[in-house]
């Protein structure tokens, strides 16, 4: 069965995102998991007699665990009366390395987060635990905003007709609901250095020649997309548009008021992390709405072949199952 998580710290982002990969997983028939990371350790005070504080922070945290689990818990019974088969895991770590450990490990497809995102004129700007963690998962991540509720139905997908290009328009359609209308945009622009070209104006007819060996190659390869998609079954407009990739994205997303966009990203490792590309990071960050970022298969780093067993970090990290 298709699983699908979602990262939680009881906020009202992580309600968002909670309540967005619920209706996924109605939708899809899938399993949902709820994945918790207990940081209540960073609470430990410090006073000139720490012996003095120590019950104080044993009560805390055993205050705080009960009530994680007890949120924990709704949200497990929230899932099971919606129909859906669902589970918790709740670890002790940062919540990056915990949520992505366990979406590794649990086989996840798919997984939702939330974002603390703080508005600037027209843009918002991802939480920082947010971003990292779509920084580093090695699968699709989404990240909700808005309202968690309603279907997906303006869905903007960012195409340079790569594979992961495809992947996203197709995780994006399963996404969304049946009769949604989905965007294709490609964006084109001139070469650094090419801006020269306009001072030969008509007389040599070199910015147009320029301009049309640029927008014919994506232009027809975006009519077939639209032929080919229709051919299966499926409406989709294309459109091809001039100006960087991450500003013509987020700018038509928030101009047609889009409720998804959908952007593919290879993940490169480096020291057990990926990086994003730096278009997917930019849509991502500054996205007026839910983001979708499509992972393609990644290659882990190789081990040393007489590098030792990694040693259980000793932190007295323990894992929760409902």
């Amino acid at each position: 069965m298709t699983i699908i998580a979602v990262a939680t710290d009881f906020s009202p982002p992580a309600e968002i995102a909670f309540v967005r990969a619920l209706g996924l997983a109605v939708a899809r028939s899938a399993e949902l998991l709820v994945i918790s990371a207990d940081t209540t350790i960073e609470l430990i005070p410090t006073t000139p007699e720490p012996e003095l504080a120590v019950p104080t922070w044993t009560q805390l945290r055993t205050d705080v665990e009960n009530e994680e689990q007890r949120l924990l818990a709704a949200l497990v019974e929230r899932a099971r009366a919606a129909g859906v088969t669902a589970n918790a895991i709740r670890a002790v770590g940062d919540p990056v390395d915990v949520t992505v450990k366990v979406a590794r490990e649990q086989g996840v497809e798919l997984l939702v987060v939330g974002s603390h995102g703080r508005t600037g004129i027209t843009r918002f700007l991802l939480g920082s635990v947010a971003e990292r963690i779509v920084e580093h998962a090695p699968i699709s991540v989404l990240v909700a905003r808005g309202d968690g509720a309603k279907p997906f139905t303006r869905v903007l997908v960012a195409s340079d007709f790569s594979p992961l290009a495809t992947q996203a328009l197709t995780q994006a359609q399963r996404l969304a609901s049946a009769d949604a209308a989905v965007v294709v945009v490609n964006a084109w622009h001139y070469p650094a250095g090419a801006w020269s070209l306009a001072a030969l104006g008509e007389r040599t007819h070199a910015s147009t020649a320029l301009e049309s060996a640029l927008t014919e190659p994506p232009r027809v390869r975006g009519e077939a997309l639209v032929a080919d998609e229709a051919a299966a079954g499926r409406t989709i407009q294309f459109r091809l548009l001039q100006g960087q990739p991450a500003d013509v994205v987020t700018d038509v997303a928030a101009r047609e008021q889009a409720d998804l966009i959908a952007i593919g990203t290879h993940g490169r490792t480096g020291v057990r992390r990926l990086v994003l590309g730096s278009v997917a990071a930019a849509v991502m960050r500054h996205a007026p709405c839910s983001v979708l970022i499509a992972r393609g298969p990644v290659e882990p780093e190789a081990k040393p072949a007489d590098a030792a067993e990694a040693a259980p970090a000793p932190d007295g990290s323990v894992e929760v199952q409902f």
